[in-house]
This record gives structure tokens, sequence and C-alpha cells, in this order.
């Protein structure tokens, strides 16, 4: 837990998030749901962003209402309100792509999380998908799933692309996955051995941790690749 507290913690910094959002004011739900929206949809389609810039809060309107339900009513189950949610969102988007959607979908129960008050709704958040982007993705493909790779091997722009027949079996392997209490690396260091957690079983939980991790995996790399270029301009590497 002391890994994910870290990464939450990060994130909401890295994504300015206020520190007084409260999941029993519905008005508060815009800010991070915002957030959320701009993830979807800004990285799917730029040349919209101007077009709906103005009318987010209006579109978000009826999604907002109805995680709002669900965190505050025990008669709520988070299936439901998940397969609400992503017509909602197919309908906010004017697009059909259940790829889109689930990023929509699953990043607003991320920023939520991250409210003040989260830790009184925490059983509300334990059913919880893990959000499909680039990174996690990455970290799916090393899971070695031949036939689930074979398909995203053939779907470009992966998280967009994704179908819901798909999007399930991902969900499913990752739940088995973490459910074995799965190693994982959570630091590269030339001069240390590599750093270890065991990822929580929730699958939201273990998101802010893999998310994080592939991200800096890719810099690295980048990095890596470019000691060379690093040598030639006299630049110190480390």
């Amino acid at each position: 837990m002391e890994v994910l507290l870290q990464e939450k913690e990060d994130f909401i910094k890295g994504m300015k998030l206020k520190s007084n959002l409260s999941l029993k004011k519905i008005d508060d739900y815009y800010f991070g749901m915002e957030k959320a929206f701009d993830d979807a949809f800004n990285q799917y389609a730029r040349r919209e962003k101007k077009k709906y810039a103005a009318e987010k809060q209006n579109l978000m309107k009826p999604m907002v209402e109805r995680i709002f339900t669900y965190l505050n009513s025990d008669a709520e189950t988070f299936e439901k309100c998940f397969a609400d949610c992503i017509d909602l969102s197919k309908k906010i988007l004017n697009n059909n792509r259940y790829g889109v959607a689930q990023k929509f979908t699953n990043m607003a129960f991320k920023y939520l999380f991250c409210y003040s008050d989260a830790n009184e709704f925490e059983v509300k958040f334990q059913e919880c998908h893990m959000p499909l982007d680039k990174y996690t993705i990455k970290w799916i493909k090393s899971l070695k799933d031949k036939k689930i790779n074979q398909r995203l091997g053939i779907i470009s722009s992966a998280w967009a692309n994704i179908d819901e027949t798909l999007y399930n079996d991902i969900q499913e392997l990752v739940t088995n996955t973490l459910d074995k209490n799965y190693t994982y690396i959570i630091s590269f260091n030339k001069q240390a051995n590599e750093a270890t957690c065991i990822l929580p079983k929730n699958k939201l939980y273990a998101e802010f941790i893999i998310w994080h991790q592939e991200k800096i995996n890719e810099l690295y790399t980048i990095i890596e690749r470019a000691e060379g270029d690093f040598d030639r301009l006299g630049i110190r590497w480390l």
C-alpha cells in the first residue's frame, strides 16, 4: 500500500487536483471528470477540442449524475454503473468506439478516487476496472497471453480501437494476474538492484503503479538509446 499511496499522491500533484474535492458534492465531480474527458477525447480527436471545450460540463451532466448516484447509493452495483457510463460516454463523445468510452469512464473513476473523502467510499472502488491506454497495454502485452497479444497486434491506436469483447478479455486477464500476487519491477537504476513490489489485487489501485512505471520505462529506454548523443554533446550519462 505504501507504493500505491506514493503513486496516488504523485498523480494528484501532477494532475493539479484540488485538495478539498468531495464525492458528496455533485458539483465537485466536474473538476475531475473534465480531466477524464480530456484524457479520452482530446488524444483521440484533437481537431475537435475547441468544438467541445465550451460544452464539456453540459455534455458530461448525465454521466456525472450517474456516477454520483452510484457512489452515494448502497443499492448500486459497479458493473451496472459501468455499463450505463459506457453508453453515456458514446453519446457524449459522439462516437461508438468502445475503447474511447472505456478510457473516459475508467479515468473518471481514477480521478474521483483521488478526492479528499474517497477513503469513505473505498468499497465503491473495489470493483473498478483498469483504464486501458498505451502504458497499461504495454504491461498487458508483457503478460504474454498469445491470443490477446495477437488481437492487440492488429489494432492501430490500440486503446481507442479496442472492442467490448477484447476489453472484457483483457480485464479478466488482469484480474487473474493480480490475484496471483504479481511481482512488479518499480524502478530502474544502473548502479543498484531493481526494486519490486507486489501489485494490489484491485485493478484500479494497480493501475496507479503500472501507469507511472511504464511511463518511466519508456522515458528510460529513450534516454538510454540516446547515450551516444549525450556523449557527443559532452553531457555526462549516469
